[in-house]
């Protein structure tokens, strides 16, 4: 296995690849996860894409990964799962752990969604002002209102 790890937007995203199994690299997760939270990252995302196999205790070091993290106070996320590793989830009935399987781009993912709100909203009021603002002179313009 082989960890990546890089800040996206406050996000920091640890890619996996390879065969996540038992043996001496896997500990390569929890020391990452470990750097990362005393770093003061709370919102990890791990990305699976890379991932060609993961055995039980791959499965136990991604579910001990959440909780180090959760227990931290921080939220992690995964994205790239195969259709293969989510009925692994699913059978385990471990999916209800992670709060999303979204990609960072997605725009409907909810550490995401917080910003996007407010920007929109922000957009909206602005529209707002401006529109009344053009009325109220137009109205004042030609004596209606």
């Amino acid at each position: 296995m082989d960890i990546e790890t890089r800040v996206v937007d406050g996000v920091a995203i640890v890619e996996l690849s390879g065969k996540v199994i038992f043996g001496a690299d896997l500990e390569l997760l929890p020391e990452t996860i470990k750097k990362l939270l005393d770093q003061g990252h709370r919102t990890i995302t791990l990305k699976l894409d890379g991932v060609a196999y993961v055995d039980s205790a791959g499965l136990g070091e991604i579910v001990r990964a959440y909780t180090t993290v959760n227990a931290a106070g921080g939220v992690l996320t995964l994205e790239g799962v195969s259709d293969r590793l989510q009925e692994e989830f699913g059978l385990r009935k471990l999916a209800r752990l992670f709060e999303s399987m979204h990609t960072i781009q997605d725009p409907f993912n909810p550490r995401l969604l917080d910003v996007g709100w407010a920007v929109w909203v922000s957009g909206a009021f602005l529209l707002l002002v401006i529109v009344v603002t053009v009325i109220w002179r137009w109205a004042g313009v030609f004596g209606g209102l």
